[in-house]
């Protein structure tokens, strides 16, 4: 059914008091829409605006800003290195769009429940080693995910420094053993473990199972912070 204009003002509308006609816009479709000033129920302001949206929306925007103030007012970290770390962390797992989602969330890494809200993000990154950066300096440390399949929780997360993240990287495409440390050398297997930017080379193994459990052993007795893998 068509619309009529509204001629007789003021008019109320789905909770909008229509003050004036203000003029006819023409969408590229060759649609008309009459385009009205009304006072936003909320904020009282004087607001161009057509039916259409006086029906969808509760007011002229100012709702939303207010609710995006008071967040920010809650725990003033939205301009911090933290607070875009958080952002990023969710983004990768969330966002298909974002260039990492395939590392991430297409590998079906997620965000635990606890950690989509920033608070408890921000609280247990205070108790567990987070440090702010100095201003205009990047932080030395960043979160990493003990087990590199694992999600972004509190069991499986600490922040570290860049040599530690280096020692749980997965599996890269150049390794076709599908075991982190370990190569094919022929016809046998070598292991070997970076640690501390020194990479040592434990020895070359018959079979895939000797070289993990040479390199498992090589890490527990050494004390590192690798994480041991299953044949």
């Amino acid at each position: 059914m068509k619309k009529t204009r509204l001629t007789s003002f003021p008019h109320s509308h789905c909770g909008w008091e229509v003050l004036s006609y203000s003029h006819t816009l023409t969408k590229p479709s060759g649609r008309k829409e009459a385009i009205y000033i009304a006072e936003c129920p909320q904020c009282k302001k004087d607001t161009p605006i057509n039916r259409d949206k006086m029906k969808q929306n509760k007011s002229c925007g100012c709702a939303t800003k207010k609710l995006q103030t008071q967040a920010k007012i809650t725990h003033g970290q939205t301009d911090t290195a933290l607070f875009r770390v958080w952002k990023e962390l969710k983004q990768r797992c969330f966002n298909p769009k974002s260039s990492k989602y395939s590392r991430y969330g297409g590998r079906g890494i997620s965000v635990c429940d606890e950690w989509l809200e920033f608070e408890p993000f921000m609280e247990w990154s205070l108790a567990n080693g987070y440090v702010a950066p100095a201003k205009g300096k990047r932080n030395p440390i960043s979160i990493d995910r003990r087990e590199n399949d694992g999600n972004y929780e509190p069991s499986n997360c600490r922040w570290t420094n860049s040599s530690i993240q280096n020692q749980n990287k997965g599996v890269t495409k150049a390794n076709t053993t599908g075991y982190t440390g370990i190569t094919k050398r022929g016809s046998r297997f070598e292991s070997r473990v970076t640690h501390r930017g020194i990479r040592t080379n434990i020895g070359t193994f018959a079979t895939i199972a000797d070289a993990v459990m040479a390199r498992n052993k090589w890490i527990l007795d050494n004390n590192t912070n690798h994480p041991f893998q299953t044949i």
